[in-house]
């Protein structure tokens, strides 16, 4: 009995700390939940964000995150996100994209590399290089995704940034034990709103089964290599298809953020969610425009979010 008595007086200290720690942190928009890391793009409808637009969208980026995923350089964004990260000293780091489906790989290394050197103070901010983003995906042979890794690194290295990882992000399932060998991170892309079919979506499966995953990657395919989360996240709204049809909507956004941090919190695992606000620059079905986390006040949508302590 005074075992019992124990473990109960145990449980309720607990879920008084859960209450705490969600009132004092993850409760308050200003500070977190801290999430792992944001998406970001300069891109807008018609064209490009300011300068200014810029610093001030990674102003409010900042209060919940410390990382961030820039997956190409159009418009110079990563020009403007490394000034605005200097200019409004701001806690962020950046996973920088390379686009392999347009110039020439070669030039938009240099262009890289050129950047770098303007300033010393950029190099800090650089969390590492993503060579493509899902190219094999999109039919590029996995030999040729290797080789542009290999290309970037060598590149990078005479240029003298030999201390920057180069990487790939892929489709979770298309991680193979030869990529992950050429690849410093293995970066995976993991969503369960496109792999599942339900009108009714278990939310706590969906966060679940992201992480598993990512276990199972690590387990068989990245050997050695750190293993990331590169692009998940959960649409806020748009048009079904018949592609998928797991319910967009913003309380699911918000249960599977919530689900999302505990289960990679509990397990160690780093993520970035797709993505910071809503682009609705981009084409295709209205979902894939409606998956941004903060709304432009820089809340989240669902408002304040509150992780569970146990999931």
């Amino acid at each position: 009995m005074k075992l019992d008595a124990e473990v109960m007086r145990a449980a309720a200290a607990l879920s008084l700390f859960c209450v705490f720690v969600n009132g004092l942190g993850f409760q308050n928009p200003s500070h977190g939940p801290m999430l792992s890391g944001l998406g970001y793009s300069a891109l807008r409808s018609g064209g490009c964000k300011t300068i200014a637009e810029v610093e001030d969208e990674l102003e409010l980026v900042n209060n919940h995150t410390a990382r961030i995923r820039v997956y190409g350089n159009e418009c110079e964004q990563l020009r403007m996100v490394f000034g605005a990260i200097i200019q409004r000293k701001l806690r962020l780091r950046v996973l920088v994209g390379l686009w392999t489906r347009s110039q020439t790989l070669v030039v938009e290394t240099d262009k890289l590399a050129m950047l770098l050197k303007e300033d010393t103070s950029f190099p800090p901010l650089v969390l590492g290089v993503t060579v493509g983003n899902e190219d094999i995906f999109n039919g590029v042979p996995q030999a040729q995704v290797i080789s542009n890794m290999r290309q970037v690194r060598v590149r990078m290295i005479q240029h003298g940034f030999q201390s920057i990882s180069i990487s790939t992000a892929e489709v979770g399932h298309l991680w193979s034990r030869e990529l992950a060998r050429a690849s410093d991170v293995v970066y995976a892309n993991i969503y369960s709103f496109f792999s599942r079919r339900s009108d009714h979506p278990d939310m706590r499966i969906a966060a679940q089964s992201i992480v598993q995953q990512a276990q199972t990657i690590a387990a068989n395919v990245a050997g050695s290599k750190p293993v990331v989360i590169s692009e998940t996240g959960w649409p806020s709204a748009g048009n079904r298809s018949v592609e998928y049809f797991d319910d967009p909507s913003i309380d699911n956004q918000r249960t599977f953020l919530e689900l999302l941090v505990c289960n990679t919190r509990k397990h160690n695992l780093d993520f970035f969610a797709l993505e910071a606000f809503d682009a609705s620059w981009k084409p295709g079905p209205s979902i894939e425009a409606n998956f941004g986390v903060l709304n432009r006040h820089g809340s989240f949508k669902a408002g304040y979010l509150n992780p569970p302590c146990h999931c």
